[in-house]
């Protein structure tokens, strides 16, 4: 038979996020026996979405239930727990339902996870019934199963932004996380300003609007889903704006109800309600903190920023115990010539594991300020748009959604979603899809090929004037001992002891040395067409003139590729004048 436990602990571990749940204005009593459904029972009635529920918890099973309700009033909504029989718990039923005023619904906690069981017990009129040991977020379900509406079942989120300090740019990031929601996640979108004064809902997206905020709340007894689609200004078709209006001649004294209703009215209509927290701890604050979804702490790194953000952190994690812990986000990151603590420091010390780091970029933010747009449109490619888009995705409830990839990426995404492979192979495949980390590699790669032939190439010309300079060392000690006109055969000799000492390979060519005369008015003629020495007479009967001629060649290899340097050869000759 199948058993109910393994269904709901089924459900709870394929629900991705915590849905929203509304419980209303309703009077709960609790009768149970056991330890650690009462300690369950409590920790749920601290939860914020029971704030308006009274649960008074009693000793007890289904017969003290039956012999108080005898004598007073049942309340709205009757929960006991029971271990005994089947039919032994049907009959008990029974009795109760005779107590009861008509209306009161009844919830049973028991141990059996039978699915018999509980279908015979939601035939008799009993509204839900849970197995013990329970999580106190079941027990916070289940009475919103029981005064749920069917027409209001597809409820909003509410995302609170709320600033560590003044001047960490929270309203900044809320709007553009408002814009960036409504046509990434395509859901309605309300931002509501609560900086009733001196909100910039109306400057960052450049609207003028005569009524907004102080209309909902100077009548909130009339606000229902006409009135609040009627005084919020559309942005976009799915982007729905209630600014401030910048009375300085009017006050406003938020009260607890006219928030309640407010939030109830824009969740009803299915919008994802945005509100961006003023910088100030009031009632009203720590209201709609507690009631939010998903919270967002703006903090700039410094030591003002981190101490507020943990202190937020630390009475956030106590009100909520059954949510997760706020969301992080570090603005103005990097910026020039200013110390700042560590993101990784930061996220340390006030209690949580991650962040969304925005970095320091006062132009793109200045001009997206000044022309009345937002940096999700603007620039949705940059650094900050991008940890935008992350954050969206985080705090809309919603994945993100994949764009068709091409290529290599497209191969990528088939290898991630292949479900042969094992879950850590898919796991690794995700992250390196994600990652940014290889791109530097990847331009490394390209570019490694030109920059080492362009590093082969300059050794190959170092090299060669290397030798160049080695082969003119030679004919300059040739050159030296030529002066003294020992004849060919000793400066032959001279050259070729020189070259035996140098570094140079053994395989330079030595042209003989030509020792020949010539006459002062046709000193540049050449050794072959040079006239015999002593022989043949000058002009004017001037004397001949005696020359050496050296010459050395080697045809040098280079070590890159010969296309494009091909070999060549190295030269050097020396003509010396014997005085």
């Amino acid at each position: 038979m199948k058993q109910l436990g393994k269904e709901i602990q089924h459900m709870a571990t394929t629900a991705v996020p915590v849905p929203p749940l509304s419980v209303p204005k309703v009077e709960i009593a609790v009768f149970c026996r056991s330890e650690e459904v009462r300690t369950a029972i409590r920790t749920a009635a601290l939860d914020r979405r029971m704030t308006r529920a009274e649960v008074t918890i009693k000793e007890g099973g289904i017969k003290e239930a039956t012999a108080l309700y005898g004598g007073v009033t049942s309340p709205n909504l009757v929960v006991v727990e029971d271990n005994g029989g089947e039919d032994p718990l049907m009959a008990a039923l029974e009795a109760l339902a005779v107590e009861c005023v008509t209306g009161t619904k009844v919830v049973v906690i028991g141990r059996s996870n039978d699915v018999g069981l509980y279908k015979k017990l939601l035939d008799a009129g009993v509204s839900d019934y849970l197995v013990s040991p329970l999580e106190p977020l079941d027990f916070v379900a289940a009475v919103h199963r029981c005064y749920r509406d069917k027409a209001e079942e597809k409820l909003g989120r509410i995302v609170a932004f709320v600033g560590a300090r003044g001047g960490t740019g929270s309203s900044t990031l809320a709007h553009n996380v408002a814009l960036a929601m409504s046509k990434r996640a395509e859901v309605d979108v309300l931002v509501a300003d609560l900086d009733l004064q001196f909100g910039t809902v109306g400057l960052d997206f450049d609207v003028e609007a005569a009524q907004g905020m102080a209309e909902v709340l100077s009548s909130p007894n009339r606000l229902d889903d006409v009135l609040l689609r009627r005084l919020a200004v559309q942005y976009t078709d799915r982007l729905h704006l209630l600014p401030s209006t910048a009375d300085l001649n009017r006050s406003f004294a938020l009260q607890e109800e006219h928030i309640d209703h407010l939030l109830d009215v824009a969740r009803s209509s299915a919008w994802h309600i945005v509100v961006d927290l003023p910088h100030m701890w009031t009632r009203s604050t720590r209201k709609i903190l507690l009631e939010a979804d998903e919270i967002v702490i703006t903090a700039t790194p410094d030591l003002t920023s981190m101490r507020n953000a943990k202190n937020l952190v630390e009475f956030l994690k106590a009100a909520r115990p059954n949510d997760p812990p706020p969301r992080l986000v570090l603005n103005k990151v990097e910026t020039p010539k200013l110390p700042e603590i560590k993101p990784r420091d930061f996220v340390a010390a006030v209690g949580l594991e991650e962040s969304v780091c925005i970095p320091f970029d006062p132009q793109l933010f200045g001009k997206a300020a000044n022309d009345g747009r937002l940096v999700v449109e603007t620039a949705p490619d940059s650094k900050a748009g991008r940890a935008i888009g992350s954050l969206t995705w985080r705090v809309g409830g919603t994945r993100e959604r994949r764009t068709p990839h091409k290529g290599l990426k497209a191969l990528i995404h088939g290898l991630g979603k292949w479900r042969g492979t094992s879950s850590a192979l898919r796991k690794k495949v995700g992250e390196l899809r994600k990652s940014e980390t290889g791109v530097s590699a990847v331009e490394f790669a390209l570019i490694a090929p030109v920059l080492a032939f362009g590093l082969i190439a300059a050794a190959d010309v170092g090299l060669a004037l290397h030798e160049r300079m080695t082969i003119d060392h030679v004919l300059r000690a040739g050159a030296q001992v030529a002066m003294a006109d020992p004849g060919a055969v000793q400066v032959q000799n001279v050259l070729q002891s020189t070259l035996a000492k140098s570094a140079t390979p053994a395989d330079v060519t030595l042209t003989p040395v030509a020792r020949y005369c010539a006459c002062p008015e046709n000193a540049d003629v050449m050794p072959e067409a040079a006239p015999d020495c002593d022989v043949t007479p000058c002009a004017n009967a001037a004397p001949q003139l005696v020359f050496y001629r050296l010459e050395a060649v080697k045809a040098y290899q280079p070590m890159s590729l010969p296309e494009v340097l091909p070999a060549f050869q190295l030269s050097s000759t020396m003509q010396v004048q014997v005085r």
